[in-house]
């Protein structure tokens, strides 16, 4: 296992474009969160993922571009995948069917990991990525806003040394059962650049294989920008680090960058694509301007596709939804009338719903922002930004 370059880890960023020698597929499908540090911003993880459903989709998607190349599915976020086993080990049931040589990479906290490492691993879970920003409590209370241990919040003072056993616990059974223990420190300014050796030494105790190490994302928000970690301050604690445990990217470089623009979700490489059969895009708007509708009070929907004369994308026509009421057979209804399209795009929709259309071939994806830059964006225009998913 090689040790990554001081120079790829200039500014935070790797060219190294594998994880152990294999491509990561970034799957956004765990909903809860079980911390949340002082840097993070304030949004709700649980709009931003997918449904296990629709992760089958979106991994076919993004495998064929592979090739043939040897590829890892990264469960890391938004929430903790621990969090809520019962989804997590249901996406990589629904997946495995389809991929039975598939591989699985999870970041976490560790806690529950003792309780699951064994069904993890017998599910084809292979790499995890265990958080350990500090091994002080002094220091976690200069990390974390709050952190949850059984979903219920604890002061830090409290909770910190649950945090502490949960890992050490779980490093031990991942281990245990032949996976892959990854440490991962996240680097935040004037809190924990003396917590790296310390980290690295207790990660090498509980038998790790390997390390990341990497700043903390620029946030903005009322108090201002926080400050980023100077790339030669990087560069010298990722070397001494080094010296401990081999050095490797953490699963965070493969999560797409959050942007502003258009308000289309950033969960991945690539959003859905037009094809053949389905070369059209689907949006429920109450003003023609903006996807400002509900899925559910949308009774008409509108058609974005290429026009015939130069493919062009343009609102093509509007189409009546099926009549609110009748349960799941509505949504098996609209999923027929929108048999053409290969996205939905609405403010926001059921589960139940995305379930359904998912099912039968048609994404939603809730977006509020306005059309026509949303459209762009799908058919490879535009800028690609952030939003509700």
């Amino acid at each position: 296992m090689s040790v990554l370059s001081m120079t790829a880890y200039k500014n935070n960023q790797t060219h190294e474009k594998s994880y152990f020698g294999n491509m990561v597929i970034n799957l956004p499908v765990a909903p809860v969160e079980v911390s949340r540090t002082k840097f993070a911003s304030s949004g709700q993880v649980r709009s931003n993922c997918m449904l296990p459903h629709e992760s089958l989709a979106w991994v076919a998607e993004q495998a064929d571009s592979f090739e043939g190349k040897g590829f890892i599915i990264s469960i890391a976020g938004p929430g903790d995948p621990l969090a809520t086993p019962k989804e997590t080990l249901e996406t990589i049931g629904i997946i495995r069917q389809k991929y039975p040589e598939a591989r699985f990479a999870l970041r976490t906290l560790g806690m529950g990991g003792e309780t699951y490492a064994q069904t993890l691993a017998e599910a084809g879970v292979e790499y995890v990525e265990l958080v350990m920003d500090a091994v002080t409590v002094d220091t976690l209370e200069k990390i974390y806003m709050w952190i949850r241990p059984a979903r219920k919040t604890l002061p830090m003072a409290k909770a910190a040394p649950i945090v502490f056993e949960e890992q050490r616990r779980a490093a031990a059974a991942f281990k245990q059962h032949n996976m892959t223990v990854c440490g991962s420190i996240t680097l935040y300014p004037e809190c924990n650049l003396d917590q790296v050796i310390p980290v690295c030494e207790v990660l090498k105790e509980l038998g790790a294989d390997a390390v990341a190490v990497h700043s903390a994302k620029e946030e903005s928000d009322d108090a201002g920008v926080v400050s980023s970690i100077g790339d030669e301050t990087i560069a010298s604690l990722v070397l001494h680090a080094a010296e401990l445990l081999p050095v490797i990217n953490s699963l965070l470089v493969y999560q797409p960058e959050d942007g502003v623009g258009n308000g289309l979700p950033s969960c991945g490489n690539d959003y859905p694509s037009a094809t053949k059969e389905r070369p059209n895009v689907a949006v429920a708007s109450s003003n023609g301007m903006d996807v400002d509708l509900h899925l559910g009070h949308a009774t008409r929907i509108l058609i974005y596709g290429p026009r015939g004369t130069d493919a062009l994308p343009c609102l093509l026509e509007t189409r009546e939804a099926p009549e609110p009421g009748g349960g799941k057979g509505r949504w098996q209804s609209l999923s027929n009338v929108l048999g053409d399209c290969f996205v939905l795009l609405a403010a926001s929709a059921g589960e139940s719903p995305r379930k359904i259309l998912g099912e039968n071939g048609l994404r939603v994806m809730m977006v509020e922002d306005a059309i026509e830059g949303c459209v762009d964006v799908l058919y490879g225009g535009g800028k690609k930004g952030k939003c509700k998913k």
